[in-house]
């Protein structure tokens, strides 16, 4: 393979769906349309529970005036957050799971083509 066929591979113009595939809402949409019902229910009602015990928290740590209550419900506060920024991340990684797979398996198929490009051009 010389210099010029592998400029026009590398040159190879984008079409629509490439450019749509690396974007957020992409990862989104696509983790969406998928059957993953459990994780998604699994998420949200985690985050509205927390976020639910968090106002609460917050509420009962300015109606109280004991020292011991105070400790415990900023540490409810505390622990709630942790627990949502957590849930927020394996969400995340759950969402781009399916994503850099199939980037791996494109990457693969487009090497398999290459090889077979660089046979084709020695013969």
């Amino acid at each position: 393979m010389d210099k010029n066929q592998m400029n026009q591979i590398l040159n190879q113009p984008l079409d629509a769906e490439r450019i749509r595939e690396g974007t957020y809402l992409s990862f989104i949409t696509d983790f969406y349309t998928r059957n993953n019902s459990a994780m998604i229910w699994w998420v949200w009602s985690t985050a509205l529970f927390f976020v639910a015990l968090m106002v609460v928290s917050a509420v009962l740590f300015f109606l109280t005036s004991s020292t011991q209550y105070h400790i415990l419900y900023a540490a409810l506060f505390v622990a709630s957050v942790q627990v949502i920024v957590l849930t927020k991340v394996v969400y995340f990684l759950c969402v781009m799971r399916h994503r850099t797979t199939r980037d791996l398996k494109r990457l693969e198929l487009g090497m398999a083509e290459m090889h077979e490009t660089l046979k084709a051009g020695q013969k």
